[in-house]
């Protein structure tokens, strides 16, 4: 058999029969896991049972999937293709409207009160009459067409959906995972004054190069480190107070801590959203301070070194204190 557009687009599958010893009506619904179809097309000869109006009932209470009822009438118009014996259109259309009707009787007293019959989506046709193209088998093409196109809108939503929420998990991975490392970071080089500042700015400039990369925003590193000091720039007065807090030995090292770390997960909150609203000025940022410039380029080695203890940290998801002992080990002082 060959292909069409919609069969390569949509995969039909052929349910068993219900009601059987081996597919009891009960569990049907689960046994066949009707819960993760996107649509329900019942084919029956006129007769509507038990266990149909049980799968109908299923897909209208979760009312976010397409159903749809065809009524295959073989042998309910009278029409003979081997001898000939025709009947006017008008007479074909007023015996299938009839079987129609019943049919649709036959659903309501077998559904509960509380569910909804919708006849637009009751399709009655018949395979064996020749002018079955001029009746109901068009609109129910129409209306196959239509749902196809529902569904795959749905489907593409959902996959936008758990894009989104995926690179949101991870950009947040990153935030939490370099605000713990600075938070520890911070904490043991307080008393080092602002030499400490270098390992602790660039850490959060892979922080937020990392995100962009993560929403695909083009980026330098360069130009996460500008994000960086232009955010800390507006932070200047925290800064400057936990820098001389932090000379303190003890509780200095604890409070310089929490707010290195509070401070990179604003940072990295900003960042994220950036990059979802408005990427472009995330990716146009610049950087113009020509002694950040020189320490990017001077300290290139150590810069490598640190992302790579950085990954390993995403990896693992702790340790933070040993990656933040294998930091500045990257920039020479091992004696953390």
């Amino acid at each position: 058999m060959g292909t069409t557009e919609m069969s390569r687009a949509v995969r039909f599958v052929d349910l068993p029969g219900c009601g059987t010893k081996r597919w009891p009506r009960h569990s049907y619904v689960k046994d066949v896991d009707l819960d993760s179809m996107d649509a329900l097309l019942i084919v029956t000869s006129g007769r509507f049972t038990e266990c149909d109006a049980s799968i109908y009932t299923s897909f209208v209470e979760d009312g976010s999937r397409s159903i749809m009822v065809v009524l295959n009438l073989k042998n309910r118009i009278e029409e003979d293709p081997d001898d000939g014996t025709k009947l006017s259109p008008e007479a074909v259309q007023e015996n299938m409207y009839k079987a129609k009707m019943e049919t649709v009787k036959d659903m309501a007293q077998h559904l509960d009160d509380g569910v909804y019959l919708d006849t637009n989506i009751v399709f009655a046709v018949d395979a064996r009459f020749s002018k079955r193209d001029e009746f109901e088998m068009p609109r129910l093409k129409a209306y196959l067409v239509t749902q196809l196109a529902v569904i795959q809108r749905a489907k593409l939503r959902k996959l936008v959906e758990m894009e989104f929420k995926d690179k949101e998990t991870r950009a947040w991975n990153v935030v939490y995972t370099t605000s713990a490392i600075n938070a520890v970071l911070s904490g043991l080089t307080s008393q080092i004054g602002h030499v400490s500042h270098i390992p602790v700015t660039v850490l959060q400039m892979h922080m937020v190069y990392h995100i962009a990369s993560i929403y695909q925003v083009a980026m330098q590193l360069s130009g996460a480190l500008a994000f960086v000091l232009a955010e800390a720039a507006k932070l200047t007065g925290i800064h400057m107070a936990t820098t001389f807090i932090g000379l303190v030995p003890g509780w200095g090292n604890a409070i310089k801590g929490s707010v290195s770390g509070g401070l990179t997960y604003a940072l990295g909150r900003t960042a994220i959203t950036m990059a979802v609203v408005d990427p472009k000025t995330l990716s146009q940022t610049e950087l113009a301070d020509p002694v950040w410039q020189r320490i990017l380029e001077d300290f290139s080695t150590q810069i490598d070194c640190m992302n790579k203890e950085v990954l390993v940290a995403l990896e693992a998801g702790t340790g933070y204190g040993n990656v933040a002992s294998r930091i500045m080990a990257c920039f020479g002082r091992t004696e953390l």
